[in-house]
């Protein structure tokens, strides 16, 4: 029989439960066994154990005897474009106003920048972003496309939401500047 086996023939005897492993094991079996009575032993009869059983087992189950009907996800119900966003695999997101502007960087894929509310749209290749800690600024530069990100580590207001951002936005085009707020979606 293992060590902590209990007999069948035992069962109305109590059990002593081993506080640092929460095994149990019958008093009779413990003065058969090499083990020594320890002071922290608790005895707990079979019938203890049912009842907390049985609690446990009614508190865990539901009110209704019916199986609930679970809708499936729906990535269409979520309204927040920002977690749509994250559940896109965009890291960082950026808004501006006047005007409007959108910029969705996905690490290692690409970047997104949609500027004049939606009218112009570009795709660009990701790129490796300098990082420089003491100035808490990021800076990607698509030079192809002669466009430069920077993000900075001070906080910033939307002006047409006044939504809180922790990181502001500066978009540099060839032909004029873009400022923002952003937020990194992890």
């Amino acid at each position: 029989m293992s060590r902590w086996a209990i007999p069948g023939r035992l069962l109305r005897q109590s059990i002593l439960i081993d506080p640092f492993c929460g095994c149990g094991f019958s008093r009779e079996w413990a003065k058969h066994s090499r083990l020594k009575p320890h002071p922290q032993r608790v005895p707990i009869t079979v019938f203890s154990l049912l009842v907390v059983s049985v609690l446990l087992l009614t508190a865990c189950s539901s009110g209704d005897s019916g199986s609930a009907d679970y809708e499936p996800f729906d990535e269409a119900s979520i309204t927040n474009v920002w977690h749509k966003a994250k559940l896109r695999g965009v890291a960082f997101r950026a808004i501006g106003q006047e005007p409007g502007w959108l910029l969705e960087i996905t690490d290692g894929t690409e970047i997104m920048l949609s500027t004049d509310y939606g009218q112009n749209t570009g795709n660009y290749p990701y790129v490796e972003p300098v990082v420089y800690q003491d100035q808490r600024r990021t800076l990607y530069v698509i030079d192809d496309q002669d466009i430069e990100i920077e993000i900075r580590g001070q906080r910033c207001q939307d002006v047409m939401s006044g939504e809180e951002f922790v990181v502001s936005v500066t978009i540099t085009l060839s032909d004029r500047e873009l400022n923002g707020c952003g937020r990194a979606l992890y």
